[in-house]
């Protein structure tokens, strides 16, 4: 629910900001919108695909892969770690709270003031 709210917050703010710009088009404003939730939406399934599970990292994987490029060692809040958190959840949880909608929010930026 939380995150619900915040996406559409953020949402707000966009259109707000982009309903100042010249240049607004709403079909570019769909466009970026759809790809963002998505990409949200998918994050489960592609994580899942990669061998990040709620049994661990998959041996063989992409996602096992991943893990020997960094010695074993994986960094808090890095992309194997934010990877098995959604693999081991099926969710999004607190990464989607957090690193994805601080990502989210500078992508959103980028796109807007370029």
């Amino acid at each position: 629910m939380v995150m619900i709210v915040v996406v559409v917050g953020v949402v707000v703010v966009i259109v707000v900001i982009m309903s100042c710009c010249v240049n607004f088009s709403w079909s570019w404003f769909a466009a970026r919108v759809g790809t963002m939730a998505g990409a949200v939406a998918a994050a489960p399934w592609v994580a899942t695909a990669l061998g990040f599970g709620a049994g661990g990292i998959a041996a063989g994987s992409t996602a096992a892969w991943m893990m020997s490029l960094c010695g074993g060692e994986v960094a808090k809040g890095g992309i194997v770690a934010t990877l098995q958190s959604i693999g081991a959840t099926g969710s999004l949880g607190y990464v989607a709270k957090t690193t994805a909608g601080v990502k989210a929010a500078k992508e959103a930026y980028k796109w807007i003031f370029g």
